[in-house]
């Protein structure tokens, strides 16, 4: 997103983050409400990829912000309740840079309210686990990779089998997460949303996540000190995922944001190969 749609998207936040703060809405009634309105928002969001007119004219410029919620609230006054069209009204008010940018908003305020129900239901942590550990199962099979990630194939069919391998297995939030990946979310692949998710979680619980890639697994006293030391690096707590990968041979790869670690035996050999072919 370009500066525009980033504040925009920052105040649209903000409408969440208040209905959480001062108790009002759907915060009082607990997870229910908080899932009801993830589905609200949801359902909008696949409208506007149905529609891209509508798209467009909810996210025109040219129209003054009080002319674009008055379209807004004639077409979904009806349809969503009262807190959704309240977060809606804002999102349609602000300025952003493509209609694109306003239909992730969208998507990502849908994603911000199951966060809400997973933390209001105690499950916050294991469905940043269960996304994670999803994520390198379909990664590791390429035929399940291929039947999620298909685009000729129906998101419904899709989505039945990602709940079927995941049902008794996931939290119900992961599953309509999940979901929400394989709808695209933001414009991107499969394998990327789900990495958009995680990350996306561990910012709830006001982590970063660091990618460990390592030969073999850590024992619990290295993930200890590995997240201690990580977290006085970047000076806040660390969610550590950690994948094997025998190509590593030996140390780890530690991928934080855009900084990568290579302390494994991998990359020294490399380095003492390129030093001998001099």
């Amino acid at each position: 997103m370009r500066a525009a749609s980033r504040e925009s998207l920052a105040s649209a936040r903000e409408q969440l983050t208040e209905l959480v703060n001062t108790g009002t809405g759907s915060a009082t009634q607990g997870s229910a409400a908080w899932q009801d309105l993830a589905a609200q928002l949801r359902s909008v969001a696949a409208l506007l990829v149905a529609e891209p007119g509508l798209r467009r004219a909810l996210s025109n410029p040219a129209r003054l912000p009080q002319r674009r919620a008055e379209l807004l609230e004639s077409l979904l006054g009806s349809r969503v309740g009262a807190i959704a069209l309240r977060v809606l009204d804002v999102v349609v008010r602000q300025r952003w840079s493509s209609a694109a940018d306003l239909l992730g908003a969208i998507e990502l305020l849908a994603v911000d309210s199951e966060l809400e129900t997973a933390a209001s239901d105690g499950v916050l942590d294991d469905a940043e686990d269960e996304l994670f550990r999803f994520q390198q199962i379909v990664g590791a099979h390429a035929e399940l990779t291929q039947a999620l990630s298909y685009g000729g194939s129906p998101v419904a069919a899709r989505a039945e089998l990602a709940k079927q391998l995941l049902d008794g297995k996931a939290a119900p939030v992961t599953i309509r997460l999940v979901t929400m990946a394989l709808h695209g979310l933001g414009g991107r692949g499969f394998q990327a949303g789900l990495a958009r998710l995680v990350e996306l979680v561990a910012q709830r619980r006001e982590s970063q996540v660091a990618y460990v890639r390592s030969a073999a697994p850590l024992t619990v006293d290295q993930e200890e000190r590995l997240t201690r030391h990580l977290s006085a690096v970047y000076g806040q707590q660390i969610s550590l995922h950690v994948r094997i990968d025998p190509a590593v041979i030996g140390g780890a790869i530690v991928e934080i944001g855009d900084d990568r670690y290579d302390g494994s035996i991998g990359r020294l050999l490399e380095q003492a190969r390129t030093a001998i072919a001099r």
